[in-house]
């Protein structure tokens, strides 16, 4: 524990911060805990949300916890935080045989954080970021995601041509485009008459570009091309929004939740 370096977050450390008690508790209910390696409190957490459940926690699974309100201020990213946890970089592989959302140079990192909630709202839980891309451990990326990140498993790759020939032969792929595609109304997904929690077992890759710049056209045909209709107030929808727009349309198809 010593040996760890608590410093101001820079991508080259060996951890990140999770910051505030309600990303801290997504933390403890997740498979993730034991890359937590120590809890920074202020004296000003008191007895807060979460405060007296998160020092329970780390009675109960013997997680050092230290009282220190400048670092706490030094690592915070809003003056309202008053608890912060030291945790290990992990990580982890996607699962083949499940839904992937594919983001290809994500470089946002409040819209990184975004999309990672999202999906774990619809319940598809594997990620695969195509690099260059915002840095997943930032610390303003796990706030943004709301702990959903401790939840999912993300993979990068170095280009979608990487990611493509590994999944090729096993998997259908959307790509987000909106030029020259279909309707998202009437794209056949695979989804309808699954049941609700079969959806996202589906080996479907939903593949989205980057926020400024979408997909190029070398990019959007190796998949089904598929677009959000709008309208041409704007020139397109915030990423995140696109992913959740997506998601639910997948999910509306299944037979649980067409028939409520």
């Amino acid at each position: 524990m010593s040996s760890l370096q608590i410093k101001v977050y820079k991508k080259n450390l060996d951890h990140t911060y999770c910051l505030g008690a309600s990303n801290l508790l997504e933390l403890f209910r997740s498979d993730k805990l034991n890359f937590l390696q120590k809890i920074i409190i202020s004296s000003k957490a008191d007895n807060g949300f979460g405060i007296s459940e998160i020092l329970h926690n780390c009675k109960k699974y013997n997680i050092e916890v230290v009282h220190n309100d400048f670092l706490v201020r030094k690592l915070s990213l809003k003056e309202n935080t008053y608890v912060v946890g030291v945790v290990r970089k992990f990580f982890t592989q996607l699962e083949s045989y499940a839904s992937h959302i594919v983001l290809v140079n994500p470089s946002n990192m409040g819209n990184l954080g975004g999309v990672m909630r999202t999906q774990l709202a619809f319940g598809c839980r594997n990620l695969a970021i195509i690099k260059p891309a915002a840095d997943h451990f930032d610390p303003k990326v796990i706030n943004a995601s709301k702990g959903a990140i401790f939840h999912l498993n993300i993979q990068h790759f170095d280009s979608l041509q990487e990611y493509y020939e590994k999944f090729l032969e096993s998997r259908r792929f959307f790509t987000f485009y909106l030029h020259d595609s279909t309707d998202i109304r009437f794209v056949d997904f695979g989804t309808n008459n699954l049941s609700e929690k079969e959806v996202f077992q589906l080996s479907n890759s939903y593949v989205f570009g980057n926020e400024s710049s979408g997909l190029s056209q070398l990019d959007a045909n190796l998949g089904c091309r598929v677009k959000i209709p709008q309208f041409d107030d704007i020139d397109s929808l915030n990423l995140h929004v696109s992913v959740g727009i997506a998601l639910w349309e997948v999910l509306r198809r299944s037979k649980n939740i067409s028939q409520t």
